[in-house]
């Protein structure tokens, strides 16, 4: 399939958009909207997921989990769809990332209570837990490329390592209480932005055992370019917390020297006082410099258990354990397996 193909499949009308083109006709006339609603079922409709206020109030999804879109094998790990046209906007949030791609026309992006005219070429970087909604109520054609946490923080942790807004971004979403909600960049008429988005949708319509592994390697060269291209030009929230870039440089020197670092030696590096160094950790992460650590530990030893064929005692190495037995028992507490267990059972 080429681009010109992949178009005219994103721009042919699905049965729920047609279903919605009809019910938004409806209401332009005063008794039509109650005559269509009428004549629907609604146990057909909640099966088919159908939103429709007026008909069925409590269904309105706000939390979107990862196994809405994802499959629960966690074999999934990038997911993109065409925003369906005409459906209502409808407030929600998700545990997953999301990015918004305006690739023809124009939609109405609801970001907490804040609207945003998103135009052809537009990208927002959606953070989990952030709620909002999108509206389409024309044919312009609205890419969403859902992304899972644990593919941020595993897949893409070596990319993510460098300076940037857009690194900081993923980062402080993976591990900071107060982040930013969104990122909004301008790319236009920039066709490697567009056609690498359609290279993605086009290979995810393979659906064979090997486009998910395909999907990620796109997407961590498409963040790549994206960083070269767009670091120092995305559309901040007027809102930003007062020290929240200060968390930044804390946070990258903890990813880079997570095997070694201790919290004297952070606590240096950044004019802190241990004490002070300590509190400033548990308020903008939730948690204790040690639990801080051993998480980002745990996520880095999960990635490489699953796609390398690093021994157990080399990714103890790796982690900063002193022999493998500490590890192996630290491993096993967190996750109920040992670490070999935990590769055979997911891979």
């Amino acid at each position: 399939m080429d681009h010109e193909q992949i178009y005219r499949y994103l721009y042919q009308y699905n049965k729920e958009e047609l279903f919605y083109r009809s019910c938004q006709e409806a209401k332009k006339q005063p008794e039509g909207l109650q005559s269509f609603l009428d004549s629907l079922d609604p146990a057909v409709l909640q099966k088919m997921h159908i939103i429709i206020p007026e008909l069925l109030p409590d269904y309105v999804p706000r939390l979107m989990p990862d196994d809405a879109y994802f499959d629960k094998t966690g074999t999934r790990s990038v997911y993109l769809s065409k925003h369906n046209r005409y459906t209502p906007a409808f407030k929600h949030s998700h545990i997953f990332f999301e990015m918004l791609y305006v690739l023809s026309g124009t939609c109405t992006h609801r970001i907490s209570d804040q609207d945003f005219t998103l135009t052809e070429g537009d990208l927002c970087l959606v953070s989990p837990s952030v709620t909002h909604s999108v509206l389409v109520m024309d044919d312009s054609l609205i890419i969403n490329i859902l992304i899972r946490r644990s593919t941020i923080s595993d897949i893409f942790f070596n990319v993510l390592r460098d300076p940037g807004i857009i690194s900081s971004f993923f980062n402080s979403s993976l591990y900071m209480n107060n982040h930013t909600a969104y990122l909004l960049f301008h790319t236009r008429n920039d066709t490697n932005v567009k056609n690498q988005i359609l290279d993605m949708f086009i290979e995810q319509l393979e659906e064979d055992l090997y486009s998910d592994r395909i999907i990620s390697s796109m997407l961590i060269l498409f963040f790549t370019r994206l960083m070269r291209s767009y670091n120092t030009a995305a559309e901040l929230p007027p809102y930003i917390r007062k020290n929240e870039k200060n968390d930044f440089p804390l946070l990258n020197y903890i990813l880079d020297h997570y095997s070694t670092v201790t919290l004297a030696e952070l606590a240096g590096k950044l004019n802190y006082s241990v004490p002070y160094c300590s509190r400033y950790i548990k308020e903008c992460t939730g948690c204790t410099f040690t639990r801080l650590i051993k998480k980002i530990r745990f996520q880095r030893s999960e990635n490489m258990l699953l796609s390398t064929s690093m021994t157990v005692t080399a990714i103890s190495e790796a982690m900063g354990y002193d022999n493998p037995e500490n590890f192996i028992r630290a491993f096993k507490k967190e996750y109920g397996i040992s670490p070999a267990q935990y590769r055979t059972c997911r891979r």
